[in-house]
């Protein structure tokens, strides 16, 4: 999210789709959570599409999407700042479902923590 096509780049020569789907299979679901959050946002360049497709770590995306929920998986984790959201927005516009699915999931998470502490 932060480094940009550039270094998106760097890390799919470095082939870290394949050891974040690793992390996409642990059985702590923050983990989880973020190994997909980290490969929707490369998915999400489709100068990166090919590589990530060959992992076969974006079912993980869609299947952790469907197997938590967002307020419950809310409590689990800490809610994040203004900055790193708005870097989160253009994954809402993504061609790929998957991207645009995890973005929303975080954002109702987001909601959530600032509903529980009267940000709203």
């Amino acid at each position: 999210m932060f480094g940009g096509a550039e270094n998106q780049g760097l890390i799919i020569q470095r082939k870290v789709p394949t050891w974040l789907f690793h992390l996409a299979i642990q059985n702590d679901p923050t983990i989880r959570y973020y190994a997909c959050l980290a490969i929707a946002v490369l998915v999400a360049n489709k100068e990166n599409e090919a590589a990530v497709k060959k992992s076969g770590i974006l079912d993980h995306v869609e299947t952790f999407i469907s197997n938590e929920n967002p307020a419950d998986f809310a409590k689990k984790t800490r809610g994040q700042s203004a900055n790193w959201l708005r870097r989160l927005i253009p994954l809402l516009h993504s061609q790929r479902e998957e991207t645009r699915n995890i973005a929303a999931f975080h954002f109702c998470m987001e909601a959530v923590k600032k509903a529980e502490h009267g940000m709203t």
